[in-house]
This record gives structure tokens, sequence and C-alpha cells, in this order.
């Protein structure tokens, strides 16, 4: 690779995330956005080759401007961030998407 990977952080999430996405072994470019729909173009730029995003509970434009961003970067990667509580409820919907749930902050 001759870059390093780029790590997009997307919405409200403890800072302790994007310090440990930081501090990874391959020392990967972390940037954080407030929200997928208003810094699309900044994302866009950026190229990311993961995508963090703190799905909040009442998500309907979130999980449409991912339907699209997932369509335009087929090969992205993309984590639903949640609290253990909505772990389980956040399941279906990252199946859906085609994403993983990342548990944080973990206990």
């Amino acid at each position: 690779m001759d870059r390093p990977a780029r790590i997009a952080v997307v919405g409200p999430v403890d800072d302790r995330l994007v310090g440990d996405l930081r501090r990874l072994p391959l020392r990967p470019e972390v940037r954080q956005c407030s929200s997928l729909t208003s810094d699309i173009e900044a994302l866009s730029r950026f190229q990311p080759d993961l995508l963090a995003i703190a799905m909040p509970t009442e998500a309907a434009e979130e999980i449409g401007a991912l339907r699209l961003v997932r369509q335009l970067w087929p090969a992205l990667g993309v984590l639903l961030v949640v609290p253990a509580e909505r772990e389980v409820a956040a399941a279906p919907l990252a199946q859906r998407l085609g994403a993983r749930v990342l548990v944080h902050p973990d206990a």
C-alpha cells in the first residue's frame, strides 16, 4: 500500500475511538466529520477506506445517505458505532447495509 489507510469517523462518537483508531499499528489517517449528509463533499475528497458512523436512534436520513455512499464506493468498509445497549438492535440494519457493528465505548 503506497498510502496509509484512511478512516472517516462520522457523527458524535467518544473521542477515545478516534484516538484508538489513530494508534492502530498501521497508523491510519483518521478524520472526523459531524454528519454524513452535510460532510459528503469532504468525505468524497478524503476517499476513506473505512467509514465508522455513529448511528442515532432515528437514522432515516443517515441510512439513505449511507446507502448512496455504498453505491458510490462499493469497496468502502462500514462500521456502525453503537453503545452496548443497541448492539442487538443494530445487527439487522448492519446486515442490510453490508456493515459491521462496533460497540463503543466497550465495557
